[in-house]
């Protein structure tokens, strides 16, 4: 789920949506294809990223992988 999306259903949410990595259930997720692995992350606290980002890109899943549909930003 995209914690922010609400199109074209909006999911319900609740504290149990985000989940620490050590209990995140990977390969469950991974049986299920591309489009249901992990691409949100969140932490706690915080974290200044501006010098560990390398690329910035606009993806789409695209039968077995993912293809970039656009490089918002690159180092």
């Amino acid at each position: 789920m995209n914690s922010g999306n609400t199109q074209p259903i909006a999911h319900e949410r609740s504290p149990e949506t985000f989940k620490k990595m050590r209990d995140y259930p990977f390969q469950e997720r991974a049986r299920r294809g591309d489009y249901y692995q992990v691409v949100e992350l969140a932490v706690e606290g915080g974290a200044d990223l501006t010098e560990s980002v390398l690329s910035v890109d606009l993806m789409q899943c695209a039968g077995d992988g993912m293809r970039v549909l656009h490089n918002i930003s690159r180092k």
